[in-house]
């Protein structure tokens, strides 16, 4: 059964509790968690009286407090920031909910996804949260665009599809496709998150945390040329690299989860140019990426990254040939 199309215009302060609702379990809790846990850490290290190796450990993680805490912050508001320029006030949402997958569409462009997409269902603070199954992602719709009777609906169509893989919409092929193999997932994983730690606020927040192990370095340096105590720079040096280690296997770890999900072994991924944007589909979902949020292309291999306002797309090169790239820059240029 085919749900009723429903609109939402955004109103004021809309940005703010779209990104409280999303940040706030997967951002939020565990942030305040782990300082709470450094913090415990640093405390009991600094009083305990032990030796200079600790106390320089306890100075480390009172050092990554503060980091941390400054660039959760900075991130909250950098995402408020760029949610506000690209949903501003008065911007017009639609949803429906259709056999097997939900439509919606906004300012950044338009998607339909299978229900079977989607590990969990919930409504917070105005929004609806739609959790992506295998990845810590989700999607935020407005919830007035789901009220009553469609969002019980929508809870009922996931739970019953948690089971049942995605088939297929039936649809024309697109214009470029390809099969996914078993090592597909892996490579495009770590190009995913290679590219993603290339970003301005990730390289802000690996620079911040390197910066202990730096200085550590100098003092190791120092130690062995003054013939002091060798100890004294190891800790900065190892809380460096452990954290940046952690952040590494973290990323590449959710990511590789995420396309696993996207791309299962022997699906048919396919990709097509339309008058309004680029569409992608699978078996398990289909977007479209409007012309007008798309920057820039950048083909490095096996894979383009697709340069969209907000983000990036890391897209296998294959389904963007030459001629699509001449069409997508030509339909791009100002």
């Amino acid at each position: 059964m085919v749900g009723e199309m429903r609109e939402y215009t955004s109103g004021p302060g809309f940005a703010r509790r779209a990104v409280f609702a999303q940040s706030l379990r997967g951002v939020l809790i565990p942030s305040a968690a782990l300082i709470l846990l450094f913090a415990a850490l640093a405390v009991g290290l600094a009083l305990t009286g032990l030796p200079e190796f600790s106390r320089n450990t306890a100075w480390a993680f009172a050092l990554f407090i503060a980091i941390y805490a400054a660039i959760i912050a900075a991130s909250l508001l950098a995402a408020e920031r760029s949610t506000r320029k690209h949903i501003p006030e008065g911007s017009r949402f639609t949803a429906q909910l259709r056999e097997s997958s939900l439509f919606f569409s906004g300012p950044l462009g338009t998607a339909d996804v299978a229900f079977s997409a989607y590990r969990r269902v919930e409504r917070r603070y105005g929004f609806v949260l739609l959790r992506m199954r295998m990845s810590r992602l989700s999607t935020v719709i407005p919830a007035q665009l789901l009220p009553g009777d469609d969002y019980d609906r929508l809870v009922a169509s996931v739970a019953a599809a948690a089971s049942h893989p995605a088939q297929s919409s039936g649809e024309p092929p697109l214009d470029y496709w390809f099969v996914a193999d078993k090592a597909f997932v892996g490579r495009i994983a770590r190009a995913t998150t290679r590219y993603g730690l290339t970003r301005p606020a990730a390289l802000v927040l690996l620079i911040l945390v390197a910066l202990p192990g730096a200085l550590g370095v100098v003092l190791f340096a120092l130690s062995v040329l003054l013939q002091r105590d060798l100890l004294v720079g190891l800790p900065p040096i190892i809380f460096s690299v452990v954290v940046i280690g952690a952040i590494i296997g973290v990323s590449y770890a959710g990511i590789a989860r995420l396309q696993r999900r996207l791309y299962p072994v022997g699906s048919r991924i396919e990709l097509g140019l339309t008058e309004s944007g680029i569409a992608m589909r699978n078996a398990v979902y289909q977007t479209e990426i409007p012309y007008d949020r798309v920057r820039g292309l950048q083909r490095r291999g096996e894979f383009t990254i697709v340069r969209t306002r907000p983000g990036l797309s890391v897209i296998p090169s294959r389904l963007i040939p030459l001629e699509a790239e001449q069409r997508i820059l030509a339909a791009i240029a100002p």
